[in-house]
C-alpha cells in the first residue's frame, strides 16, 4: 500500500500488509479518531466471513472478527461512521439481505450480524454518513445486478428507504458501486456499466 505525504500530489513507496492482513476487501476505510478502520474480508468455498483491521501507524496492525450467525455468508463489509464511537456495519450476503452490525464503542466491540430492512442480490455495496448526518447505500435491491439504487437512512441506520433508482435495465448489470463525498458537499457514484465501463454520477446534496 502507498502513503500520501503531499495530498494526493507525490507518495511513499508501496509496500506490503503484514502477513495474516489483507487491507480493504472492497470498501473504503475509515478513522476512528487517531486509528485507521480497514472494512475486510476472506471467502473460500466453504465460509465467507468479515472482519476488521486497524492500525495506529501503518505499522503494527489488529483484526477484530464479527461474529456471525451460522450459516450465514458475508464479505465486503461497508463502515457508516456516525460518531467516535456509533459506527454501523453493512454488508454483502448470500441470505438476500444487507446484514449489518453495530458498535458503540468506537469500534472496540460489535453486536452480531443480523438482517437489515435492505434486500440485496448478493452484490457489492458502499456507503457512507453524509455531512448532515443522513447515511447513504449503495446497492442491487433485486435477485439480480440489473438495478441500482440508492437507500438513505435518517435515524443512524435503524430504517432505510430506497430513495432513488441510478439504474434499471433487464439483462444489463450495474455493479460494485462506490460512493464519497467531497468538501463541497458534492456526491460522487462510480460503478460498472454492464462491465463495459465506468459509469460517474454526482449528486447535490439537499439541505
Amino acid at each position: 500500500f502507498p502513503v500520501t505525504i503531499g495530498g494526493g500530489k507525490t507518495w511513499s513507496t508501496s509496500r506490503k500488509f503484514p502477513e495474516g492482513f489483507i487491507g480493504p476487501a472492497k470498501t473504503k476505510p475509515i478513522t476512528i479518531k487517531n486509528t485507521m478502520v480497514f472494512p475486510s474480508s476472506t471467502e473460500n468455498d466453504y465460509e465467507w466471513c468479515v472482519h476488521l483491521e486497524m492500525t495506529q501507524n501503518m505499522k503494527k496492525f489488529h483484526k477484530i472478527e464479527i461474529t456471525k450467525p451460522k450459516n450465514v455468508n458475508v464479505i465486503q463489509p461497508t463502515l457508516l461512521k456516525y460518531s467516535e464511537r456509533h459506527i454501523q456495519m453493512l454488508t454483502r450476503s448470500q441470505q438476500g439481505v444487507l446484514m449489518t452490525s453495530s458498535s458503540t464503542d468506537g469500534g472496540k466491540t460489535w453486536s452480531m450480524l443480523s438482517p437489515s430492512q435492505l434486500s440485496s442480490a448478493n452484490s457489492g455495496i458502499d456507503g457512507l454518513v453524509l455531512k448532515n448526518g443522513i447515511a447513504l447505500v449503495v446497492f442491487n435491491p433485486e435477485k439480480d445486478r440489473s438495478e441500482l439504487a440508492i437507500a438513505e437512512s435518517v435515524d443512524k441506520g435503524k430504517n432505510w428507504k430506497t430513495i432513488l433508482t441510478l439504474e434499471k435495465t433487464p439483462g444489463k448489470e450495474f455493479s460494485y458501486p462506490s460512493i464519497i463525498q467531497t468538501h463541497d458537499r458534492k456526491i460522487h457514484i462510480t460503478y460498472t456499466w454492464n462491465r463495459e465501463s465506468i459509469k460517474h454520477v454526482t449528486l447535490s446534496m439537499r439541505q
